[in-house]
C-alpha cells in the first residue's frame, strides 16, 4: 500500500512539475517553426 501511495503521489508530482516545461517547448519549437498563432492576423 505504501508503494502504491508513493508512486502515485510521485506520478502526480512530476506531471505537475513537467507540464509548463513540456507546453513552453511545445510553443518554442511552433514559434522557431513560424506557425500560426503568432501576431499576424491570417488573411
Amino acid at each position: 500500500m505504501v508503494l502504491a501511495t508513493t508512486f502515485t503521489v510521485g506520478c502526480v508530482a512530476l506531471s505537475l512539475y513537467l507540464l509548463p516545461r513540456l507546453k513552453g517547448m511545445i510553443v518554442g519549437i511552433q514559434w522557431a517553426k513560424r506557425m500560426h498563432g503568432f501576431g499576424q492576423n491570417a488573411t
